[in-house]
């Protein structure tokens, strides 16, 4: 049996990161996405990177959920956070009449692995987004600003990303802060490293 994932984030803990916030578990990144023919602006956030917290990482949107069977061929869905800019383009795909749109998602989950540090728990392979297809039906944004952060006017969104057919890809795992485990993610397995 497949290992399940699922994770949720804080907006606030995210955007206002401390190391010793003993509060935060998890940091979502959503490093990159494109949608059809729109490509989210990736300089959207920029927040502290929870393993060099002096350094910042900009993104296109921030996580605040994540769920996945942990099966090749099921789908991913995430649940986040994206600015004024971002959200008319991803709105703009997401109300199409089509029923899918390809997409490009880089992404990295980073997890608490003490009382001062953070470690990389679940991300596509570094530089490499996963491929797949949207399901329009299924996701969505939100019509009015969140109230929760109001540092940077953003909107909640969720997408459900079907792996791409024939596509061999995966997604690396790290439960303990250890070693990254490549785990299938499309409707082919691929090929050990």
């Amino acid at each position: 049996m497949a290992e399940r994932f699922n994770f949720n984030a804080d907006m606030n803990q995210t955007a206002n990161f401390r190391a010793n916030d003993q509060d935060t578990f998890f940091v979502g990144h959503l490093l990159s996405l494109k949608l059809g023919k729109e490509t989210l602006d990736k300089k959207s956030f920029k927040f502290r990177k929870p393993t060099a917290p002096t350094e910042y990482q900009e993104m296109a949107a921030v996580i605040t959920g994540f769920e996945w069977s942990g099966d090749a061929g099921k789908p991913i869905t995430i649940v986040g956070r994206v600015t004024d800019a971002n959200a008319s383009p991803l709105n703009d795909v997401i109300d199409k009449t089509d029923q899918t749109a390809d997409c490009e998602v880089e992404f990295v989950i980073y997890r608490r692995k003490n009382a001062e540090e953070f470690f990389s728990t679940l991300a596509s392979e570094e530089g490499t987004p996963i491929k797949g297809t949207i399901d329009l039906k299924n996701s969505e944004v939100s019509g009015y600003p969140m109230q929760d952060y109001t540092q940077t006017t953003n909107f909640q969104f969720k997408l459900v990303i079907q792996g791409a057919r024939g596509d061999a890809q995966n997604i690396c795992s790290d439960r303990g802060g250890n070693r990254k485990v490549p785990v299938p993610f499309g409707n082919v397995a691929p090929v050990p490293a």
